[in-house]
């Protein structure tokens, strides 16, 4: 709805005029000698938009050796695809101005930009007198990954006491946008799209009737500082290492109360992050503000904790 029918909201622009490289932070004189205001910027929605559409396609197979009874093995692969994509376009950003001229007036961009003389005109009486932003169908954005299972459920020894394995692995490298007007971006493996590989391990064993253990080993690969990005968008560098790799551990201990009159009961005890690991530093590639340390997605930033509980049922 706000997409559609955002109320026409009226702005100062305070920035570069990248066509005639002009500052509109203020009234400027030309070499003219006249007085040029600053521009305007205006947002509003747009009425014309059509629905997103998206398609998926996947394919899996499970599998099940009869050398062993317990396993299960299932791989899922997927290819998500948005086309018509709705992105909010700006004409008073760098690669919308640039994008206008560089099209000599062809680019719908031009259609976000006001200026007094022509599209192209790089003399400072052309600086843009006022912005446009809205939405529009322009971008795509597609992803692809693969989902990985395995469980295993067996018995120790003579004991005969029951365990389970299960792991969990998800592996997605690519991200990508294209609004069609400035270029690609893949934020697959970068902050803050996300680890390209990612996974969990659970473990857990019935170690008496009514006492079970599990531990669970949570992992994500190291990321990029930044997306990748095409031209003619300018190419993002960070002169640092890669956001690091990261390990969480979960304990959980339940016991079960077998005893008339205690109906389906269970004491439980969980601690999160049990070894207390410190997340590694991530912030976006363009926070620019001091001391703003960020955590990645899924990343535990709150620490060790403890939980212990009681379940009852009649």
């Amino acid at each position: 709805m706000f997409e559609l029918y955002q109320p026409q909201t009226v702005g100062q622009f305070n920035g570069t005029d990248f066509l005639t490289n002009t500052n509109l932070n203020n009234a400027t004189v030309a070499t003219d000698g006249k007085i040029y205001p600053t521009a305007n910027t205006f947002s509003q929605g747009n009425p014309n938009l059509r629905p997103e559409v998206g398609q998926t396609t996947t394919a899996g197979i499970v599998f099940r050796p009869g050398w062993a009874p317990g396993l299960s093995v299932a791989l899922d692969s997927f290819f998500i695809n948005l086309s018509g994509a709705i992105n909010s376009v700006n004409g008073n950003t760098q690669a919308a101005q640039l994008g206008c001229a560089n099209s000599g007036g062809a680019s719908p961009l031009c259609a976000l930009i006001v200026r007094p003389i022509s599209c192209c005109s790089t003399i400072p009486a052309n600086s843009a007198t006022a912005f446009y932003q809205y939405s529009l169908n322009v971008a795509s954005q597609w992803t692809q990954g693969a989902d990985l299972e395995v469980n295993y459920t067996g018995r120790f020894g003579k004991s005969g006491r029951p365990y389970n394995l299960r792991l969990l692995e998800s592996f997605q490298p690519h991200i990508v946008t294209n609004n069609s007007l400035s270029g690609t971006t893949d934020t697959g493996g970068s902050f803050p799209g996300g680890p390209a590989t990612r996974g969990s391990l659970l473990a857990g064993v019935s170690v008496t009737d009514n006492l079970k253990v599990s531990v669970l080993e949570r992992w994500r690969k190291s990321m990029r500082w930044v997306p990748r990005q095409s031209a003619p968008l300018p190419q993002l560098v960070a002169l640092a290492p890669d956001i690091s790799p990261v390990f969480y551990t979960n304990l959980n201990i339940a016991y079960t109360i077998k005893r008339a009159g205690f109906g389906d009961s269970e004491i439980y005890a969980n601690i999160q992050n049990l070894f207390d690991r410190e997340p590694p530093i991530a912030r976006a590639y363009n926070d620019v503000q001091p001391g703003n340390f960020g955590n990645a997605p899924g990343d535990d930033f709150i620490g060790r904790y403890y939980t212990l509980g009681f379940r009852f049922r009649r």
